[in-house]
């Protein structure tokens, strides 16, 4: 939205589609999770360059079902209430990761966050253990773990730093924005009037 000019946030739905602009050699093209499990370990990535690759690899006839072949793993009973829904899938953009040394790395935010007000606790860089492979191969990836850096995927041993000064520069003005962007969330589900 306009109102947060600082922030890229990636297409997201719950219907099959692609950015064929997405489409690299390193990198997936898609991130598939179940709405209602915000844990990486349900988090899955498909490297295609057509919606029709991507409906095949994943067993589809239609866009907006689970994907049979990921709800043959349990995909379909993942659930955590606060979050979703049961058997809604949501398909997003995948963003690629900075890289450093080879490993894919993010910018990490807390956040005390509620309905009310939300503001930041701390930041920085969190670094993944595993080295990312040259080229991502097509398809359904059977390990997402070079390609998404997360706490539970690199067995607790992810790697932190501090921002730079000149890092700081770029992400302070962002903060308040993604602030109000989840408690805007939270007062959205939350709070009736």
């Amino acid at each position: 939205p306009a109102s947060y000019p600082l922030l890229n946030i990636p297409e997201s739905g719950n219907e099959l589609r692609l950015d064929p602009g997405n489409y690299s050699e390193s990198w997936p093209t898609l991130v598939i999770k179940p709405s209602g499990k915000m844990q990486g370990k349900s988090v899955h990535m498909l490297k295609a360059d057509s919606v029709e690759k991507a409906m095949a690899m994943l067993q589809m006839t239609r866009k907006d079902q689970v994907p049979p072949v990921l709800a043959s793993r349990g995909f379909d009973r993942l659930l955590d209430p606060l979050f979703g829904q049961r058997n809604t899938v949501l398909y997003q953009d995948f963003v690629a990761p900075a890289v450093k040394d080879g490993r894919a790395g993010r910018i990490r935010l807390n956040v005390f966050a509620n309905p009310l007000e939300s503001f930041s606790l701390s930041d920085y860089y969190m670094w993944t253990i595993f080295h990312k492979p040259e080229n991502c191969p097509d398809g359904l990836l059977q390990d997402p773990r070079p390609y998404i850096v997360n706490w539970a995927y690199s067995q607790k041993k992810a790697q932190f730093t501090e921002l730079s000064g000149e890092e700081r520069e770029l992400t302070d003005p962002a903060i308040p924005q993604v602030c109000r962007l989840i408690q805007a969330g939270l007062k959205n589900k939350f709070i009736y009037e």
